[in-house]
């Protein structure tokens, strides 16, 4: 991450932490959120939220949601890996994105 000039910061999201078994096949799948910060401003967070399923990796990246007091909200973007956007991913990509959805908004006070 590249802030010049700026504290630059790393934080595991607990909310964003899991281990599933969603395809039921006896292996427990972990789904770990992590955000990255530069401090200084008001700004998204960068965020990424990964599954793995023993050697097969699947993550969504973007960026926080934010939504100051009084003003419009901005960030949140977010981008899935090409591999979740397969029908035989839909259980894993269903996860992904009920952590993210979870994970994703910061309200500034």
């Amino acid at each position: 991450m590249d802030c010049p000039y700026l504290d630059v910061s790393g934080d595991f999201i607990k909310n964003g932490i899991t281990f599933t078994d969603l395809n039921s096949d006896g292996a427990i799948e972990v789904t770990v959120s992590y955000q990255l910060n530069c401090t200084g401003a008001i700004e998204p967070s960068k965020i990424k939220t990964i599954l793995r399923d023993g050697k097969t990796k699947f993550a969504i990246r973007g960026e926080s949601l934010v939504i100051p007091v009084g003003h419009e909200p901005f960030g949140g973007e977010r981008t899935l890996d090409k591999e979740l956007l397969k029908p035989s991913n839909g259980l894993y990509r269903k996860h992904l994105e009920s952590v993210w959805d979870r994970i994703y908004i910061k309200k500034m006070r």
